[in-house]
């Protein structure tokens, strides 16, 4: 293990048609004053739909495809 690197186990939320990996949240304690970001996998031929927010700000990136 690296000197004062810090492992701490993130939530995944996976279904028939993926996955969604948190990498940081606003409410971890080694974080302040951030939001959150997460991955999110598709698998061929399946369809993820976008879910509705009255105000939202987003930042993406694509880590493969």
């Amino acid at each position: 293990m690296i000197a004062d690197v810090k492992i701490t186990p993130l939530k995944i939320i996976s279904d028939n048609r993926g996955k969604v990996m948190h990498m940081l949240r606003k409410d971890s304690a080694i974080f302040d004053k951030f939001g959150e970001i997460y991955f999110s996998t598709i698998y061929h031929k399946s369809i993820k739909a976008w879910h509705l927010h009255k105000e939202s700000t987003l930042n993406y990136v694509c880590i493969n495809g």
